[in-house]
């Protein structure tokens, strides 16, 4: 009697979870994802966003003098 391709997952014991995600391999598909990104267009940008968090918008104060109507 054969096993069923299930089955023989089973038996191998294979979890329901990608392996890629599993905690013990983080630097392992960490650094997979940033050979990933590094092959993309806006690939600094992107690895800078990854490494750093997002952009932020900062406020930029300009300098100016008052203006009075005139009538």
């Amino acid at each position: 009697m054969s096993l069923s391709l299930a089955e023989n997952v089973i038996v191998a014991g294979a979890d329901n979870r990608p392996p890629m995600l599993d905690k013990t391999m983080y630097s392992s598909w960490a650094s997979h994802m940033l050979l990933y990104i590094r092959g993309k267009e806006n690939d600094k940008l992107l690895v800078d966003s990854v490494l750093n968090g997002p952009f932020k918008y900062g406020t930029v104060i300009v300098l100016g003098t008052q203006l009075h109507l005139q009538q």
